[in-house]
């Protein structure tokens, strides 16, 4: 957390014009925010974990194996990895963006977590349809979401995220739960064919090294990976709400 910008290691300052954007649409892609150098080391971390438990060949080929392998240990090593002492030097970079685009110097990680998210090749178990993030984590406003590839950029190809621009205007929406077997648990918000339709689906390339951000009611989602590598994006979710420190995340039949 950080309660006092001169403290935070960041260097970056965000134009007023991506501030501004972020305000009035919900969303912005930053780029070149994150040195590739320390996403990398980022990386190299999550793959030493992987070692330690006697796996060999590199990051991707054993996400790949343990998937069609071993999906519980891939699922205890995803949530040992996602640690804050390994992400930690990022968070430190983005102080400065998380502030700006809050509006305050004060602020906080939601349940004090951090971590990644895993679009793994060829599989729709780890896929979200659209979702606001106010309804995973209820009662805390606001979120700020940092979104940002750690091994490969973010494109159509490995399934992207993709957001409806605007859509934040629309506030907190009403939703339907769904369930994937063996995978997440969806909030569809209600009449998502109507509000799609009348807004526009952006899925941006996101380059090693940028950042998307977005906020709590920015309508979202995951896509498919059509590729042969498992995709691995950092995410942050944060807030000027002190007792989210103490959030614990939901589980599905709470949400």
């Amino acid at each position: 957390m950080c309660y006092d910008n001169s403290l935070c290691l960041a260097e970056l300052v965000i134009e007023e014009s991506q501030i501004s954007l972020y305000n009035n649409c919900g969303a912005v892609l930053v780029k070149n925010i994150i040195p590739p150098s320390l996403l990398q080391d980022v990386t190299d971390a999550i793959e030493s974990v992987f070692h330690s438990e006697g796996l060999t060949g590199s990051l991707p080929d054993m996400i790949n194996s343990l998937n069609s392998e071993n999906q519980r240990l891939l699922h205890q090593l995803h949530v040992k990895t996602s640690s804050r002492d390994i992400f930690q030097p990022v968070e430190n970079v983005l102080a400065e963006a998380f502030s700006l685009l809050l509006d305050s110097s004060e602020w906080i990680l939601v349940g004090g977590s951090c971590g990644y998210l895993l679009g793994l090749p060829r599989d729709n178990r780890l896929v979200y349809d659209f979702h606001q993030e106010c309804h995973y984590m209820k009662g805390i406003n606001p979120i700020l979401t940092a979104h940002y590839p750690l091994n490969v950029a973010c494109t159509a190809v490995n399934g992207a995220m993709s957001y409806l621009h605007n859509s934040s205007r629309l506030g907190a929406i009403a939703y339907e739960k769904q369930k994937i077997s063996n995978g997440y648990t969806n909030l569809l918000p209600l009449g998502i064919e109507r509000i799609a339709d009348s807004h526009d689906e952006i899925q941006p390339v996101i380059e090693v090294g940028d950042c998307l951000f977005f906020d709590e009611f920015c309508i979202h989602k995951s896509n498919f990976n059509a590729s042969e590598s498992p995709r691995l994006c950092g995410i942050f979710r944060v807030t000027t709400r002190r007792e989210a420190h103490g959030f614990v995340t939901l589980q599905p039949d709470e949400l």
